[in-house]
C-alpha cells in the first residue's frame, strides 16, 4: 500500500481524518480520531521518550514521514500512569517512589540530569562474571558520545581531563587519587537536564514529517504470516478506541519493561512472544541500585572541590572514586564506584525535606524536575532520598552556582564525608519481568517484576 510522503497530513487515511494543512494535524490525540482508523507512516516510534523524542526530531526535513505514538498526553494522567504498576514478587523496589513517567517526555520528565560515558572496560567481557560482555563495541558507541553531550547541552568534558582535574584538585583529592589502585568518575549535569516533550512539542506542531499521536497506548505488534517483518501495531485506548498504525518500518521506545511487555504479549505468529525463541526477551533485569554506606571522618577539616561538586558556567561536574581495571580484574570485583555528600544532622534532614516538599512541589525548579511530586504520586521520603537528590540537583542552576561560590570563599572545608554507592549489577538470568494473568485497563498482561 503506497504510502504519501507529503508531509505529516500524509500520514493520515484521508477516509478517517481530513487535515486542512499540515500544521494544523501534526500532534494529535486519539479522542480526534474515529474508531478503527488506521494511521500510515514510513516509520512508526512507539514511545515519546528521550529515545523516540530524538529519533523522530532527527527525520524533520526529510522525506519521510514518521508516526510518533505516546501512550500519554501532556501531563500527567493517575489512570495512564497506572499502566506502569507492576505485580513485584522479588527485592522490593523503593515505596512511593515514580521511577516511570507514561506521557510526553517519557522518564526524562523525572530525571535530575546525571549523565556519565560508559568506558572501553565496561564493554567487555570479565572471565569473572558469567554472561557479560556487550554484543556491540565501544568504537559503536564512542562516535556518538559529542552528539549526545551537545544534545544534552552538557558541559565541556575538558574540564574533567587529566591535566585539567589535576589542576583543580585540592590537596586531599591529589592525595587520594596518587594510590594507583583509584581511578575518578566523573559526573556531568547540564545547567538544567532537558526535558525533551518541553523542547521538542513546538518544533513537532508545525512539523511537515512527523505526526504525533497521544494517548494511543499500544497493546500488540503483528508480525507478517512469515514472522519475520512487523507489519502493524495494535492501539487501544481507555475510552475503548481500537486502531492500528502500520509502517515500513519499527521502533520500539518505551523504554526496557515496556519494550519487553510488548514483545512478550504479541504473540499471534511467534507463540512465545516475537524474538523470544530462547527465552531471553525479559531476562537479565537490572535496575539502578544506589545505598548510603557509611561515614568517612577525616582528620581535620579538608577540602573536596571535585568530589562535592563543581559548578561551571555551562553546567556541572562531580567526581567519584571507582577502582582501576586492574584492581577490579586481580580481585574479580564489579565496576562500582562511590561519590561523597556533605553529612547531615537530623535536624537538617527534617529541614532538608520541607525544601523538598515546597521546592519539587510548588515550584517544581531545579535539576530533577517533576520527580518529587505530592505522595499520591511517589515522594520519596528522607533520608531515603537525601544524598540522592542533593541541593545542587534541586537548585536552579544560578542559585547553586552563587551558594558553591560563597561557601568556596568562607567555608568549603568539612571534616566527615557520607559515602554513597552506585553499584554494578552482574548479568543475572533469573532476575526478570514476565506477563502476569492479572490484566491492566487496557486487557493487556500486567508485568511481575523479579
Amino acid at each position: 500500500m503506497p504510502v504519501a510522503n507529503t508531509g505529516a497530513e500524509g500520514i493520515i487515511q484521508k477516509n478517517t481524518v481530513r487535515a486542512k494543512a499540515p500544521h494544523e494535524m501534526t500532534i494529535i490525540c486519539t479522542t480526534q480520531l474515529d474508531p478503527n482508523a488506521r494511521l500510515e507512516a514510513d516509520l512508526c516510534v512507539v514511545g515519546a521518550g528521550a529515545a523516540g523524542i530524538t529519533l523522530a526530531g532527527a527525520f524533520e526535513g526529510s522525506s519521510r514521514t514518521v508516526c510518533l505514538v505516546e501512550s500519554g498526553g501532556f501531563h500527567v494522567d493517575d489512570a495512564l500512569q497506572s499502566l506502569c504498576e507492576l505485580d513485584v514478587v522479588g527485592y522490593p523496589v523503593q515505596e512511593r517512589f515514580m521511577s516511570r513517567a507514561r506521557y510526553f517526555g517519557g522518564t526524562c520528565n523525572l530525571w535530575a540530569g546525571r549523565s556519565m560515558q560508559l568506558t572501553p572496560f565496561d564493554l567487555e567481557r570479565r572471565d569473572w562474571i558469567a554472561e557479560s560482555g556487550w554484543p556491540i563495541a565501544y568504537d559503536d558507541l564512542e562516535e556518538h558520545y559529542a552528539k549526545a553531550a551537545q544534545l544534552l547541552k552538557l558541559p565541556s568534558h575538558r574540564h574533567f581531563e587529566a591535566d585539567t582535574l589535576a589542576q583543580r584538585m585540592s590537596r586531599a583529592e591529589r592525595a587520594l587519587f596518587e594510590n594507583d589502585d583509584l581511578r575518578p568518575n566523573v559526573s556531568l549535569w547540564a545547567r538544567r537536564p532537558l526535558r525533551f516533550g518541553a523542547a521538542y512539542r513546538a518544533a513537532f506542531a508545525k512539523s511537515r514529517s512527523v505526526l504525533v499521536c497521544c494517548q494511543a497506548s499500544v497493546t500488540e505488534v503483528l508480525l507478517n504470516r512469515d514472522g519475520d517483518a512487523v507489519e502493524e501495531v495494535m492501539i487501544a485506548t481507555l475510552a475503548g478506541k481500537r486502531m492500528t498504525v502500520r509502517a515500513r518500518q519499527f521502533v520500539l521506545a518505551c523504554g526496557a519493561l515496556e519494550n519487553a511487555r510488548l514483545l512478550l504479549v504479541s504473540r499471534g505468529v511467534q507463540s512465545a512472544g516475537i524474538g523470544n525463541a530462547f527465552d531471553v526477551v525479559g531476562r537479565f533485569f537490572m535496575d539502578h541500585p544506589r545505598i548510603v554506606l557509611g561515614r568517612v571522618l577525616l582528620a581535620g577539616k579538608q577540602a573536596f572541590p571535585l568530589m562535592l561538586g563543581l559548578a561551571l558556567r555551562d553546567g556541572m561536574g562531580q567526581v567519584g572514586v571507582g577502582l582501576s581495571e586492574t584492581v577490579q580484574r586481580r580481585e574479580h570485583l564489579l565496576n562500582n564506584y562511590v561519590s561523597f555528600e556533605r553529612p547531615w544532622s537530623p535536624h537538617t534532614a527534617r529541614a532538608y525535606q520541607s525544601l523538598v516538599r515546597s521546592a519539587k512541589v510548588l515550584l517544581r525548579k531545579g535539576y530533577s524536575g517533576s520527580r518529587l511530586t505530592p505522595p499520591s504520586r511517589g515522594l520519596a521520603r528522607v533520608p531515603d532520598s537525601i544524598f540522592l537528590f542533593a541541593p545542587r540537583e534541586l537548585m536552579p542552576h544560578s542559585m547553586y552556582r552563587m551558594i558553591r561560590a560563597a561557601r568556596d570563599r568562607f567555608g568549603r572545608n568539612v571534616n566527615a564525608l557520607t559515602v554513597v554507592n552506585y553499584c554494578e549489577q552482574p548479568p543475572n538470568r533469573e532476575s526478570r519481568v514476565y506477563l502476569s494473568e492479572r490484566r491492566d485497563r487496557l486487557g493487556m498482561n500486567r508485568l511481575v517484576l523479579d
